[in-house]
Order: C-alpha cells, then structure tokens, then sequence
C-alpha cells in the first residue's frame, strides 16, 4: 500500500495552509493526497467541487499524485472514515489564536483526533516555519522516559530518513520544586542529577537508533514541558514537532490542559501528534505506515 494523505479543507485560506506541507511528505515518500471538503447542504456540492478542484490543480502542479472528494455529512465523522479508507496521515490547519481555538473545544479537531487511527500532523495557525527542500530538515522528539512516548520513535524515524532529517531527541527535566521550614527554603529534586539522567537516557535511545547516513542529536534542557519544547523547536529551527499521546480517549488527557496543548498553543512549527495504540493498529492491518514496513 502506497502512502496517501488526508488533507481535510473547510474552503478557508487558513485551512488550505496545510496543503504545502502535505505535498511535501507525499512528495518525500512517493506517495499521494486526498482533499477532502465535507458540506452540509447538498446545494453546495457544484461550487465546492469547483474550488477543490482548483486547489487540486495545484497540487498535481508540483509533481503529486493528488485526489479530492466532496462529502455530504458531519465533518469530524467524514474525515475520520476517509482518513480510515487506507490513509497513512491526516494533514490538517489548525483555526483561532490560541492553539485549535474553536476547532478544538467539542467540535471537529477534537473529534478527529480521537477517533482517527492514523497521525495527525496539526499546523497551527500561528506556524511560520516553511517547509523548503533547499535547507536539511530537523525534526523534535520529545520523550519523558516512558516506552509509551518512546512509540513515536518509529513513525519519527520513518519521516526523517524520507526527508532525510536530523533528528533531535528532547527531554525536559522540571525545574528544582522547593519545601519551606521555619528558616529556609530547600530543593525537594536534584535537578543536576536529573539532567545527568536525562543525557544518559537520551544517548542509549540515539545509540539505539544510530545508523550510516541518519543524524541524532539530543538534548536536555530544565523547564516547563510545553514552553520548552516550543522554544526549542525555535532555537534548533527545527521543521517539525512530534510527540505521543495518551489516553484512551484519543488526546483528551493529554491535550486538554496539558503538554500537547499547550506546546500547540506556543508553536510556531508543526505538530505531529501519534497515538500508539492506533498506529500499532494501522501497522497490524496494513503493514505500511508511511512506507515503514516492519523490515525497517
């Protein structure tokens, strides 16, 4: 199976910002994209067609195979079952200032990333980092020490030898966390010892993943998850963000509230999010994932 890439449009400018960066996957990975433009009112389909098609023209333009559709029904759940119609990713913009703003909140980002069972590459409204084939690439993992987070390594790996990326591998130690007594404040975590931890950790997973021709390079830094690994995505002009996330319910304990958020919410570069319960299943029913068969 071929990659294919689901990109959802909503006919605004600010939706169609994610075509470039998913015509540049497709273009890495010999693959293909699907536009999809899901409507409420049938009367609308001979216009919609009209518009898809000219950001379709466009696409075919820069050298991708490129389908596109136009459904009737619920957004969420149209994209969801067309992402679920062998899709490897679904490539969407993200709307309102602050990280998905209103797309997010009970309605079609939030519903798309919990029951999609394939990534989903967020760029957020406030992106400006260009995607260029002139520059080499640098993709941002972070990892917190656990083996569910260390999931993402597969699909990461996978994208940085198709766009033959460095790959950086992050973790985020907290700051010192201090106790008060009567007289003086003290440390309740050694944050030197950590950071020591950290860069030992990082190493073995990029011994690990070491290999002729692929680049990995860690870092440990002491700071807010979601503010650090914003920054650092800034400092290293990194290309690309990709993360796991966590929960039964899709990213709900994770996003809401929490790191993904509020990394999305200070990006400037795009957002990878993978759950792995779902890419274990994409995997075990078509054995590709973004053209990372198991021999890989």
């Amino acid at each position: 199976m071929s990659t294919k890439i689901l990109v959802p449009l909503d006919g605004s400018g600010l939706s169609e910002r994610a075509v470039p960066y998913a015509t540049v996957l497709a273009k890495a990975s010999h693959g293909a994209l699907t536009l999809v433009r899901v409507i409420a009112d049938p009367a609308q389909e001979a216009e919609t067609r009209g518009e898809l098609a000219a950001v379709a023209e466009k696409v075919a333009k820069a050298g991708v195979n490129v389908d596109w559709r136009v459904v009737v029904g619920y957004p969420a759940e149209m994209i969801i079952a067309a992402a679920a119609d062998d899709h490897t990713m679904i490539v969407m913009s993200t709307h309102g200032r602050s990280g998905l703003g209103r797309w997010l909140y009970g309605s079609v980002a939030d519903e798309v990333l919990r029951g999609a069972t394939v990534p989903v590459l967020l760029i957020p409204a406030t992106c400006g980092r260009i995607w260029r084939q002139d520059h080499p690439f640098r993709i941002l993992a972070p990892l917190d020490g656990s083996d569910f987070a260390e999931e993402v390594l597969t699909l990461t790996v996978s994208l940085a030898d198709q766009l033959s990326a460095e790959l950086l591998l992050v973790k985020v130690v907290e700051p010192p966390h201090y106790a008060y007594t009567d007289t003086f404040p003290y440390p309740m975590n050694d944050v030197k010892s950590e950071l020591g931890i950290a860069d030992h950790y990082l190493s073995e997973i990029a011994r690990a993943l070491g290999k002729p021709g692929r680049v990995v390079q860690t870092r440990s830094v002491v700071g807010h998850p979601p503010s650090a690994i914003a920054a650092l995505a800034t400092e290293e002009q990194s290309d690309l963000i990709a993360m796991a996330t966590h929960g039964r319910g899709g990213v709900r304990r994770l996003v809401l509230g929490s790191v993904a958020l509020g990394t999305l919410q200070r990006s400037t570069v795009p957002l990878l999010l993978v759950r792995p319960e779902a890419m274990r299943l994409t995997t075990l029913n078509s054995g590709v994932l973004l053209g990372l068969t198991e021999e890989d």
